[in-house]
């Protein structure tokens, strides 16, 4: 990977963020408790709260990583299939039962196959966005739901200089502790520029037929949520 400040791009960034995931698999949940101090899971259990959705809906966990998602929606009566592209990631949610290794921007799913997907924390590490957004479009039922929480660039000046000290100086230094590899975690604080502000990530979803767009960010972090709704007449291109 390389270490320098330019982020890849296209097939390039596909391949190293599969090849460092599959590095970090191992450590992966427990250097994201130390260094978010448990904020990506409180995260997440919001995110869970927020998808009203009926008992044993079909639930997608996209880039589902070892399976957090997949775990919690299963202990709420739900049917849920986890996703990623990286195999060590699922090998390592060793008690996520339904995984399929796959690129998100081209699912092996049939048109209109999900209650409702989720996605934690790889939004920023898809390609492109646009391309994805069509694939949630179309494998989600109508009326079906998408929700996401990622780390974005923090808008508040203050959070954003905070964040910038402990992204670029902390991270990496437990990132380096946990899993050494330091590379890995000097990416992942730079691949939140990846995301587009929310004002076109909400035009973006809009523009492929979203509605009920909401783009919300967590009081005093760099985390937003994403929910949108597929609409219950849409029909697929």
């Amino acid at each position: 990977m390389k270490s320098n400040n330019v982020l890849p791009q296209g097939e390039e960034k596909k391949k190293m963020v599969r090849a460092m995931f599959d590095s970090i698999a191992p450590t992966y949940e427990k250097a994201n408790t130390y260094m978010t101090f448990g904020l990506d899971k409180y995260a997440r259990k919001i995110l869970v709260k927020e998808l009203r959705i009926p008992q044993h809906s079909l639930i997608l966990d996209l880039a589902s990583g070892t399976g957090d998602f997949s775990r919690m929606f299963t202990k709420l009566g739900h049917d849920t299939l986890a996703v990623d592209l990286s195999f060590n990631m699922l090998k390592a949610g060793k008690d996520t039962k339904n995984k399929i290794q796959c690129d998100g921007t081209n699912l092996p799913f049939q048109n209109d196959s999900f209650d409702a997907i989720v996605c934690g924390y790889a939004l920023r590490n898809f390609v492109n966005i646009d391309e994805l957004i069509i694939e949630l479009f179309r494998v989600l039922k109508p009326g079906g739901k998408f929700m996401a929480v990622d780390v974005s660039v923090p808008t508040n000046p203050i959070i954003k200089f905070g964040n910038q000290i402990w992204f670029n100086n902390i991270i990496p230094k437990i990132g380096r502790f946990i899993s050494k590899n330091k590379e890995a975690y000097e990416y992942l604080p730079r691949s939140t520029s990846y995301l587009p502000s929310d004002d076109i990530l909400s035009s973006n979803f809009k523009e492929q037929g979203f509605e009920a767009v909401r783009i919300s960010r967590l009081v005093a972090t760099s985390l937003i949520m994403i929910n949108v709704t597929k609409p219950v007449g849409a029909v697929n291109d």
